[in-house]
């Protein structure tokens, strides 16, 4: 409306309404409302919880799949790797490279890869590969299975799903019931309904678990952590250049899998020594 005003001669200008204009007299986002990270899985929990993951398959309806649901699959990558989980969702088998270690991530299914233009490598870890391997056995059946009404007739689910395995360069590594990417917020449904023990914990959250980890438990640098999370904006590109340190990553990422995948060494009861008792023989 300024606009036109001006440019007829309405108004002498300059235009009130401009967004510069507006923004300099507003105090900054982070002054109004305290920023609100997703909640993760405490790192030292990360084990119970992949576990208790790996019994969802044999409850309720999911126990009509054939061998581990893609859901759990899904998640359990997204916990391996820090990735987003709509990276995960909508990742492909064209993505991996098996040979080398690689899963590259088109830079449409990053959150600031249309802006930036850049793919992001992402090293695959023991783990990850052994997910890759059920994934490649993903299929439902095609007649409706137990938990279904008996006096019933029986007849085809999921039409729309994967009744054979495949593993073309375009399929989805993860599809859900119809042969699609889970929305994110299928994800966090799941986890809260299935999972409710590790409530408020979503599956953004896992990058905060890795990064609680990297500073709590080693000395690598948090700017690995930054790559492997694609956490990167102008200003980390400006300091850190296209460098991606991939094999510094596949160290750190190695050792991360295994930390998450093992459970931890019970405390080791010390020893009472009773102050009387020394005195007495000194």
């Amino acid at each position: 409306m300024f606009a036109y005003a001006i440019q007829h001669g309405y108004h002498p200008g300059p235009n009130p309404a401009l967004s510069q204009s507006i923004n300099a007299g507003l105090p900054k986002a982070e002054q109004v409302r305290k920023t609100k990270h997703h909640e993760g899985v405490p790192y030292k929990k990360m084990f119970q919880f992949l576990r208790d993951l790996d019994e969802c398959h044999h409850r309720g309806p999911l126990q009509c799949y054939e061998g581990t649901p893609p859901i759990v699959l899904c998640l359990k990558w997204v916990a391996y790797s820090g990735c987003r989980p709509g990276e995960a969702t909508q990742a492909q088998w064209n993505e991996i490279d098996e040979e080398n270690g690689i899963w590259t991530v088109p830079n449409d299914h990053l959150k600031m890869g249309r802006v930036h233009g850049e793919d992001k490598r992402v090293p695959i870890s023991e783990e990850m590969q052994a997910l890759l391997e059920e994934a490649k056995e993903i299929a439902y059946p095609s007649e409706s299975s137990k938990w279904q009404d008996r006096h019933k007739q029986r007849g085809v689910i999921f039409p729309r799903a994967r009744h054979a395995p495949d593993c073309s360069p375009d399929a989805l590594i993860f599809p859900n019931s119809v042969n699609e990417p889970f929305a994110e917020g299928r994800l966090a449904r799941f986890m809260r309904d299935e999972m409710p023990a590790y409530r408020p914990a979503v599956p953004h959250g896992f990058r905060s678990t890795l990064q609680d980890w990297i500073t709590g438990e080693t000395d690598f640098p948090l700017k690995l952590w930054e790559i492997q999370a694609d956490h990167r904006g102008d200003k980390f590109k400006r300091s850190y250049g296209h460098d991606d340190h991939l094999e510094r990553r596949r160290s750190m990422m190695k050792q991360y899998c295994r930390y998450i995948s093992q459970p931890r060494p019970e405390p080791k009861p010390g020893e009472v020594v009773k102050l009387k008792d020394k005195r007495r023989t000194a």
